[in-house]
């Protein structure tokens, strides 16, 4: 019986010891901590693929986007808060409004399948599509119309390329 009660108090100290061990733990906004620098630790997400990262809410999720200049293929990553993991969205299709110095475009970024990660097109966290109008285009403005991540849909996103808004 004592080997049954220690076995239970030691589970349960470590799942508290777990639940608090801090930001880099879990993967949600609501972690006791703001991301903001003023808590002391500077708080900042680096972009996984070294593109321009984009916030979704308050540090519910972000995009990341990059842009190959010579071909004009732009591609999107979904990612949990703390832009690590990728976050699968139910978008087969992503549409984007892009304003360049010279054009206005609509943009649909595709999904892109993975048997690696066994995405579909229609559940994944990786988009992409090529425009000719952003070829040797180093900068521009975004709006995504519509997004739904992880249950929650954000409307009206705007950014700058390829500062973002992180």
């Amino acid at each position: 019986m004592k080997r049954i009660l220690l076995f239970a108090l030691c589970s349960a100290l470590c799942s508290v010891l777990c639940v608090g061990a801090g930001c880099d733990s879990h993967d949600h906004a609501d972690h006791g901590h703001s991301h903001d620098g003023e808590d002391g630790h500077g708080h900042h997400h680096v972009a996984p693929h070294g593109g321009t990262l984009v916030v979704l809410g308050d540090e519910f999720a972000h995009l990341e986007f990059l842009l190959e200049e010579k071909t004009g293929k732009l591609r999107m990553y979904a990612l949990g808060a703390h832009a690590e993991k990728g976050v699968p969205l139910n978008h087969g299709e992503l549409p984007l409004q892009i304003k360049t110095a010279a054009a206005t475009l609509e943009v649909r970024l595709e999904g892109v399948a993975s048997q690696l990660t066994g995405e579909s097109r229609d559940n994944t966290s990786v988009f992409q599509a090529t425009a000719a109008g952003l070829i040797g285009v180093a900068e521009f403005e975004v709006t995504i119309p519509r997004i739904k991540i992880r249950g929650t849909e954000f409307t009206g996103v705007s950014f700058s390329f390829p500062e973002g808004n992180e």
